[in-house]
């Protein structure tokens, strides 16, 4: 059985390991073109920052993480809802939730966890006065991808990069 809860601060090092997992399954993508390798390396230290990041989130107003985990024991995905302030000038919708991060172990995907994360990360912004949602993902992660919209989100912005 699958659970779905609010992560507390002693569960860092179960984040940080699903989320080493997310960043793995990133590189993989970004790799197989050579213009993105170095968008798929991580500077030393990286995890360190994370795990802050994370900490910090778990005890913010405007950030949550979910963990998944079977039995209540092994912690196999995760998600991560941050709240943005929008500036004024460029819509009149003045606050907006991001799903930054939402990552699911390989061998437990397809069983609808993904959707359970979302689902309790999309009633916690909807309990914060949030109404819009944003996420950004990788144009070759065609995946998830397809289920976004199934989810209801629509392309907004292409994210276009270049080497100088």
């Amino acid at each position: 059985m699958v659970t779905i809860r609010k992560a507390r601060k002693s569960d860092a090092k179960s984040i940080v390991s699903l989320w080493k997992g997310f960043v793995k399954h990133q590189q993989g993508i970004l790799a197989c073109d050579k213009e993105f390798v170095p968008f798929a390396r991580m500077k030393p230290g990286t995890a360190k920052h994370f795990i802050s990041f994370a900490r910090k989130t778990i005890g913010s107003r405007n950030g949550v993480i979910f963990l998944a985990e079977t039995n209540g024991e092994e912690a196999i995905g995760f998600s991560l809802f941050l709240i943005f302030r929008i500036p004024p000038q460029f819509s009149p919708v003045e606050k907006l939730g991001c799903l930054g991060y939402l990552f699911v172990l390989g061998k437990f995907r397809g069983r609808g966890i993904s959707t359970k994360l979302k689902d309790v990360g999309f009633d916690w912004l909807r309990r914060k006065g949030i109404r819009f949602a944003m996420l950004t993902v990788l144009e070759k992660n065609r995946m998830p991808q397809a289920i976004y919209r199934k989810w209801g989100f629509t392309p907004f912005a292409v994210d276009m990069r270049m080497k100088l």
